[in-house]
């Protein structure tokens, strides 16, 4: 493959006859809806596979599986005719402000995951991601529209790194917050979950757990509505 992957799978396609098997049957609704849930079952196929060579620590299959997930997801796109790059007519990504990764923090197991971390962050709802997607929102909400819309919004939270604006960090004093409890014997349900993780979440501290649990609460996602 070259480094331009979505123009090595339209190639492909057009030497195997993929395209001209599409064009020939693109208005029976229901074989293409049979041929959509195969390629999709082929990529959930993929994925399960990686999860297992990430379980078995298998760095290869992990690398091969994750470029199969990508040439499905890609090779699907061109097959309905989807131009990934004309889907959308804005997109914004934001990040924090300067200000909102200030704060009091630290990380959970002192280094060993990266992203197991607290942040008492400086600033307000704007000045962490999420705020600035949901103004953002909003602020496409109430402007003029003259034609149907479709408006996506991904809020992050809540999810690690448990960050949030300070102000809500001080709603929930740490001697009023019970700190969550595992049951003895509880194991994973499932080989993928936490894998190799579960022994350093053992390590917490009552504190710890507290303070996970503060900015949990704090991060509840807005309601943002869609409209279309």
């Amino acid at each position: 493959m070259s480094t331009n992957w979505v123009q090595d799978m339209a190639d492909m396609h057009k030497k195997y006859g993929v395209n001209e098997w599409f064009e020939k049957h693109k208005d029976d609704k229901v074989l293409m809806n049979k041929y959509l849930m195969f390629r999709l079952l082929m990529c959930q196929e993929e994925l399960h596979e990686t999860m297992q060579a990430v379980n078995s620590g298998n760095s290869e299959e992990i690398v091969d599986g994750l470029i199969d997930l990508c040439v499905f997801a890609i090779g699907t796109l061109d097959v309905f005719n989807v131009d990934a790059s004309k889907a959308w007519d804005e997109i914004y990504a934001y990040k924090p402000t300067d200000l909102g990764r200030q704060g009091e923090g630290r990380n959970l197991t002192g280094g060993k995951l990266k992203w197991c971390r607290w942040l008492a962050a400086e600033g307000s709802d704007e000045d962490q991601a999420d705020g600035q997607t949901a103004r953002k929102a909003v602020e496409f909400l109430r402007s003029e529209h003259t034609k149907p819309f479709f408006l996506a919004v991904g809020l992050a939270k809540p999810h690690d790194p448990f960050i949030a604006p300070k102000k809500y960090f001080d709603l929930y004093l740490l001697e009023e917050c019970m700190p969550p409890r595992i049951p003895d014997g509880w194991e994973p349900p499932y080989p993928h979950t936490l894998p190799g993780q579960k022994g350093i979440f053992d390590q917490f501290t009552d504190r710890e757990r507290i303070r996970e649990k503060q900015s949990r609460t704090r991060n509840r996602p807005m309601a943002i509505p869609t409209a279309c």
